[in-house]
């Protein structure tokens, strides 16, 4: 790696660190007046207040991590343009290409963190955020009961399942019932369960009523204990939310396979889950995009005028991915179009600005 590179590494970074800090301290100012709102009649610690802080810190600047990388890209061609270093660089044998790598992978690597962030840190955070909001209202923290409350699955298997309440802290699952219809979606049994628990590694059914509906008057039976296998159960306790906003992207592969398994429509899940994965891989594009949008070699060269017109290209990017998750969520394309198309498309376009702009010096 030559020494031009290093030092826009080097500039790079310094963008980089400048354009977080003034995120970062927005996110500061937005979430210490949550917290005011929230803990305003509560005594609580300077240090309680900071942790909460430093967690809604972690929780909101994850997709925020693309403008941060799309501004510090910016700012870095911008001061490099206004010193006619790129220029020079180029005049001395240099190329456009291999300014842009380096950044390129800087961008990947970002990529590895956001995911990183989505899977271990936001989790964490989002549960150590729980624990001391309750701990500053006095209350404990002993895990916290799903939004499965009185949910309805139905699916393929002839079999429709009426959730009451999971507790995913003590491991049980109360209020179960189960409608088993025929071929013609008539209801010939009800097992309406007390509730389930986990005993070596098998779902133990009490307290079951079994109610024959296709005698007449119903036949009713009581049992006390059955082993019942259904994976759906350990599926639904991995899940500590069902707030699809908050959902890791393991949870959400999880629902996903809850409802395809019982032949529901999974796409708004399907397309959080690939977008998650493609929020974070859009960062190196969004860098290999912007870089030869922002170099600018004509003797016209306006530094407000390459600034505006590189942001609209940014906001342009912006807005190609939610008009393809729109899409996706509506139906019109394949989750996985829907959310990687406008990636592959600004990717091409990339390239043939690269090109470009090696060929006009």
């Amino acid at each position: 790696m030559g020494k031009f590179n290093i030092y826009i590494i080097k500039l790079f970074i310094k963008n980089l660190i400048v354009s977080s800090l003034f995120i970062i301290l927005l996110l500061v100012l937005s979430t210490a007046y949550g917290l005011n709102n929230l803990l305003g009649q509560y005594s609580y610690s300077s240090l309680d207040f900071s942790l909460l802080i430093w967690y809604g810190i972690v929780l909101g600047i994850n997709p925020l991590m693309p403008i941060i990388c799309a501004v510090a890209t910016m700012m870095t061609i911008i001061i490099l343009m206004r010193n006619n270093e790129i220029l020079a660089y180029m005049n001395i044998g240099g190329s456009v290409f291999r300014i842009a790598i380096p950044l390129f992978c800087i961008g990947i690597l970002f990529s590895c963190f956001i995911m990183y962030l989505e899977y271990k840190g936001i989790p964490n955070a989002r549960v150590l955020r729980e624990v001391k909001i309750g701990e500053i209202k006095g209350r404990s923290f002993s895990g916290e009961i799903t939004g499965f409350r009185d949910t309805w699955l139905t699916g393929n298997d002839g079999i429709i399942v009426n959730i009451g309440i999971v507790d995913i802290t003590s491991q049980v699952i109360h209020n179960v019932k189960e409608f088993i219809t025929d071929n013609n979606n008539n209801i010939v049994k009800i097992l309406s369960i007390e509730k389930i628990i986990r005993q070596d590694n098998r779902w133990i059914g009490e307290n079951i009523i079994s109610v024959d509906t296709t005698q007449n008057p119903p036949k009713k039976e009581y049992i006390s204990t059955v082993v019942i296998d259904n994976k759906l159960w350990d599926m639904l306790l991995s899940l500590t939310s069902t707030d699809i906003k908050v959902f890791t992207p393991t949870e959400l592969i999880i629902m996903v396979k809850i409802l395809k398994e019982k032949g529901a429509n999974a796409t708004e899940y399907e397309m959080s889950f690939y977008y998650k994965i493609s929020s974070a891989c859009a960062v190196p594009i969004l860098i290999l995009f912007i870089f030869p949008v922002a170099i600018n070699f004509s003797r016209n060269y306006s530094l407000m005028k390459n600034t505006a017109i590189t942001f609209t290209f940014v906001v342009m990017f912006i807005l190609s991915q939610q008009i393809g998750k729109s899409f996706g969520e509506l139906g019109i394309l394949h989750p996985i179009l829907a959310t990687f198309g406008p990636l592959c498309l600004f990717f091409i376009l990339s390239m043939c600005l690269l090109i470009y702009r090696s060929r006009v010096n």
